[in-house]
């Protein structure tokens, strides 16, 4: 052991310059593999351990920094991309922007627009889901944004929101997406994304829908339809509310409604509704 080679060293320090340079070259030794260790494996793991804690306490303002090319780098860079499946209720804050804002927020919306099985595909036509939402700014202008009346918005105008377009089939890759202009935040108060079936049966489980929440240098919010039993064609799904200018909380709603109003009167909106057509 080291201390028995100290102690020989000691009693005989003339005797065996060698045996000197051995200890030294052993103490150095230990000492490199030490700092190793403290610098790629447990400083790393202590930054992952913090950041997952925070996560598992619905906490998502902070990313690992890990940036080794090693298995830590992968797992920390995972852990940065990985989707936070929200459930319903459940309520979230995006991770601040700073002074810049929140930067652009996309919320996609994709589903399955042909029934599964051949029976099914006979029997019926295919579903036409819409993506939408009710807006209100803090100077207390409401609205809605939706292909419905072609109320497309503006994302660098009131409301600082923009649906990108109208995918009437359910094939297009990339689905419908609503744009929110995040650096706005100061101007907006809420924002309530609806997605209702403008054609075809009220069929919420074939149509298999995800919502999911991306913004910069976090992770993706995904919202799962994961209830179905309704023949309502309108469903609320997720609740953004302004938090102090700086941030938006996010609230999973996935609640069925027979149509704009009803969804407008549950959440106290007040908006006067006729019917349209696309």
């Amino acid at each position: 052991s080291l201390g028995i080679l100290f102690i020989i060293a000691i009693k005989s320090p003339g005797d065996n310059i060698a045996l000197y340079a051995l200890l030294l070259v052993i103490v150095a030794i230990i000492l490199t593999m030490d700092h190793c260790l403290k610098c790629f494996i447990t400083k790393p793991l202590l930054e992952i351990n913090e950041v997952t804690g925070k996560i598992a306490n619905l906490d998502f303002s902070e990313l690992c920094n890990v940036s080794s090319k090693d298995e830590y780098g992968v797992l920390a860079n995972n852990i940065n991309k990985m989707a936070i499946n929200l459930q319903k209720g459940q309520k979230v804050s995006l991770k601040k922007g700073g002074a810049a804002g929140l930067g652009e927020i996309l919320v996609n919306l994709n589903w399955n627009a042909k029934p599964k099985g051949f029976l099914a595909g006979l029997l019926s036509s295919g579903i036409d889901l819409d993506l939408g939402c009710l807006f209100e700014l803090k100077d207390g202008n409401k609205g809605a944004v939706q292909a419905l009346g072609n109320a497309f918005g503006c994302l660098n105008r009131p409301p600082f929101i923009a649906l990108d377009g109208d995918d009437r089939t359910g094939a297009a890759a990339a689905g419908e997406n609503l744009r929110i202009n995040g650096n706005e935040i100061k101007n907006i108060q809420r924002i309530l994304v609806y997605t209702f079936i403008y054609e075809g049966v009220a069929n919420w489980k074939q149509a298999d829908a995800t919502v999911t929440l991306k913004y910069p240098g976090a992770e993706d919010l995904v919202v799962k339809m994961d209830t179905f039993n309704s023949s309502n064609k309108m469903c609320g799904l997720v609740l953004l509310e302004n938090v102090n200018d700086e941030t938006f909380s996010v609230e999973k709603i996935v609640q069925f409604y027979q149509g704009h109003e009803d969804l407008d009167r549950a959440f106290g909106w007040g908006l006067r509704w006729r019917a349209g057509r696309k």
